[in-house]
């Protein structure tokens, strides 16, 4: 095995990794507010939905790329595919604690100084 595919084989494994451990936080996160009672519920206007469906945009392209730009697991690539984007649909669109991840990352984008 060449080194340039054990690196490939490392770093896809490190983003898959990292992207379902997210999901499960979020999973966990959403579930154990539900069994501990806790009332979610908000509705976005069309501002924040447009950002949400922007961030997953970005998310699940850059995903993609790396994921069929990588030469390990060949044979897998569609089933990996899918696999990440189910995951980082439902991150972004039905999962709460996410939505404040996202919204906090765009307000301290939105807020920042820039200096020319």
């Amino acid at each position: 095995m060449s080194a340039l595919r054990v690196l490939n084989l490392a770093f896809l494994g490190l983003l898959e990794i990292s992207i379902l451990a997210v999901f499960l936080q979020g999973v966990w996160t959403f579930y154990l507010a539900r069994l501990r009672g806790i009332p979610s519920g908000v509705r976005h206007g069309e501002k924040a939905r447009a950002k949400f469906i922007a961030s997953y945009s970005v998310v699940s392209v850059l995903v993609l790329q790396v994921v069929n730009s990588a030469n390990a697991l060949d044979n897998w690539k569609i089933l990996i595919s899918l696999a990440n984007l189910a995951m980082l649909f439902h991150l972004f669109f039905f999962n709460g604690w996410f939505h404040e991840v996202v919204k906090r990352a765009w307000n301290r984008w939105e807020s920042r100084f820039e200096e020319f």
